[in-house]
């Protein structure tokens, strides 16, 4: 069985392959062609893009697996991808369609990374993103057309002058559609849940491709509609569905806009609403949300690239949420695992902070190479303290923890509430220092914990300390401070 031979794309520019796929009837061969293109909609061809569950030829027996004839080489693919092209194929025109495991050469790493790099733009310039669930029956096949006409009835209804929402207009239409029987009847219910456990649900890699759609459609087997009102009939049909497929259907289009998408999409709030999604590439389940959050979108600053190990992407990915931006590797941080990535933020500042203070601590020449990287690494932690992307409050608890002095340092913050001010300081003796700042207080004080290289020290508004400037409560600052010793009296 032959692969594609692939002509070259030119990867200086934002260039696509597009699949063409002749007309046929369903009896007959798919005949397909590869061309190259834009996905902007004023350079390039007008397309459709799909959007389906991978799965892998590894999963099947090799000689049972379909094949299509691509530039007049007989390819396999798996049966999902299969079943999708013939069920998408016209028995009367042709039709041009973005398919990543066709137009992608899976073989080329710099190509790969290119594609998936504009995979956000290839889905938002789509004509129509296809949503291909699976196969079905005739149950799946009733439901989907059902709320087809149901769309249908509330897009007249709109274009009439009704003022109604989307939701209310289907509700109603939905009612009238099954006048005689529950529209949340277990058996329709059923039906609907089975369309939610498709494996589409669960690929990391639909995230994107259905938040940057303008528009879709949700197909299965022979039945489809509009993929904004599948995404309600759940609510609407009194349907529980698992979390994470809830989360899916929010970013559906036309439905996005009224949902948590709208107020907050930044990467780790996508890491965590996500983490359930399943993909074959640890990497997958980062590079997959790029696109589509909106502080790692800009393909300059955060990218994929297949060239770098699992574990250095998640790396580059601890860094970016912590510091806003992909250190470089001569600034050290612990090891970490995916799961890390989905810690609160504040929590994962305090792993990496920790961690920093521990290997100063073990260290017998702090002031060597070593050592002074690791001292960068605190400081671009207090660094970005100081633009409020972490709870000085929250972070502060962590290192009391670590020294065991929680209650103390809690019992402190608690008396002093909101007229505290927190600044962060690193010297030689490398040590890091917390200053409350307390208005009440005439005179800079003696540390209150002094542990290893963490200390906690209360001064007055008056004498505030040097390189420090205040911002408030709830904010770390970084500055200079003088070597401090260990008060035993504390």
């Amino acid at each position: 069985m032959a692969t594609v031979a692939y002509a070259s794309l030119n990867l200086d520019k934002p260039s696509i392959r597009l699949l063409y796929v002749h007309k046929g009837w369903p009896t007959e061969d798919i005949v397909c062609e590869l061309c190259e293109s834009y996905a902007d909609p004023e350079q390039g061809i007008p397309y459709k893009a799909l959007s389906y569950n991978w799965g892998g030829l590894q999963h099947e027996p090799r000689e049972r697996t379909p094949a299509v004839l691509v530039d007049g080489h007989r390819i396999r693919l798996t049966q999902n991808l299969y079943s999708a092209l013939r069920h998408i194929r016209r028995p009367d025109h042709g039709i041009f369609l973005w398919v990543d495991a066709i137009c992608i050469n899976q073989d080329d790493p710099r190509e790969k990374g290119h594609q998936v790099k504009q995979m956000g733009r290839i889905y938002k310039n789509a004509e129509e993103v296809l949503i291909w669930l699976g196969t079905g029956h005739e149950g799946t096949d009733d439901l989907l057309e059902s709320f087809s006409l149901i769309d249908t009835k509330a897009t007249k209804s709109r274009a009439i002058g009704s003022t109604e929402d989307w939701m209310t207009l289907c509700g109603r239409f939905m009612n009238q559609r099954w006048p005689n029987a529950s529209p949340t009847s277990p058996r329709r219910k059923q039906v609907l849940a089975e369309l939610l456990e498709k494996p589409w649900f669960k690929r990391v890699w639909i995230l994107q491709e259905v938040a940057n759609a303008r528009t879709a459609r949700v197909l299965c087997g022979n039945g489809s509609c509009p993929a904004r009102t599948f995404a309600l009939m759940p609510s609407l049909m009194r349907l529980a569905v698992p979390k994470h497929t809830q989360a899916v259907l929010d970013i559906m289009p036309r439905i996005r806009q009224n949902t948590w998408w709208s107020s907050n999409r930044n990467l780790h709030v996508l890491l965590v609403k996500f983490a359930d999604s399943q993909s074959s590439l640890a990497r997958d389940k980062i590079y997959a949300l790029l696109g589509m959050s909106d502080d790692a979108c800009n393909p300059d600053t955060f990218y994929p690239c297949y060239l770098k190990s699992d574990e250095q992407v998640i790396r580059d990915t601890a860094t970016f949420l912590l510091c806003g931006e992909v250190l470089d590797n001569h600034v050290p941080i612990p090891d970490l695992q995916l799961s890390d990535l989905w810690l609160p933020i504040t929590q994962l500042a305090g792993k990496v902070l920790v961690w920093a203070l521990e290997q100063l601590e073990t260290s017998s020449t702090p002031r060597s190479r070593g050592g002074l990287l690791v001292n960068l690494t605190a400081t671009f932690i207090a660094r970005h303290l100081n633009k409020g992307r972490f709870k000085a409050a929250d972070l502060l608890m962590i290192l009391a923890e670590k020294y065991g002095e929680a209650r103390r340092v809690a019992d402190i913050l608690s008396n002093r509430g909101a007229q505290l001010f927190f600044h962060v300081q690193v010297a030689f003796p490398w040590r890091l220092c917390v200053r409350i700042v307390d208005p009440q207080l005439d005179e800079e004080e003696g540390p209150l914990v002094c542990l290893g290289r963490f200390a906690l020290v209360r001064c007055s508004t008056k004498s505030p300390p040097k390189g420090c400037i205040e911002r408030g409560d709830d904010r770390l600052e970084l500055g200079k401070c003088q070597p401090l010793h260990r008060n035993t009296n504390v």
